[in-house]
């Protein structure tokens, strides 16, 4: 069970991945879920949000300086990607995800520094964001 988060981490990433592919390969539509594209953003979406709500929940009883911070910057995630994914704005929703991802990498890595969280968790992190990150990055360019 000890590398049960890696696992988890690594099957995160795939539906990014696998959505990365398909719409590479000109594949609009994924059978039963709908618009490849739809697929992508929500999937993300969810995860930026739960991602997002990990770190408020993370900082509720933290009581240094920085709590407030951390908290905010989880609002304004959840709240921004919201707002955008209703405008149904597609590269605008690609550059929001992008930009949530890498923000909410950034707090964990002033976290790291910060004693709050393990080396192991920040490369876990490192690792599954990157992932992310370059699939975004990939779908922007080239879909």
């Amino acid at each position: 069970m000890k590398n049960l988060p890696r696992y988890l981490a690594t099957a995160g990433t795939l539906p990014v991945s696998f959505c990365t592919l398909a719409l590479l390969l000109n594949v609009d539509s994924i059978p039963i879920l709908g618009a490849t594209r739809d697929v992508l953003s929500v999937y993300c979406l969810l995860i930026a949000v739960f991602m997002a709500g990990s770190l408020w929940g993370h900082q509720a009883n933290n009581q240094s300086n920085t709590k407030s911070v951390y908290l905010l910057l989880s609002n304004l995630i959840v709240l921004g990607l919201c707002f955008v994914f209703l405008l149904d704005i597609y590269p605008l929703t690609l550059i929001s995800l992008f930009n949530s991802f890498a923000a909410l990498l950034i707090a964990d890595r002033y976290l790291l520094a910060q004693g709050f969280i393990s080396q192991e968790y920040f490369k876990l992190r490192y690792q599954a964001t990157f992932v992310v990150l370059a699939n975004l990055l990939i779908t922007g360019i080239f879909t």
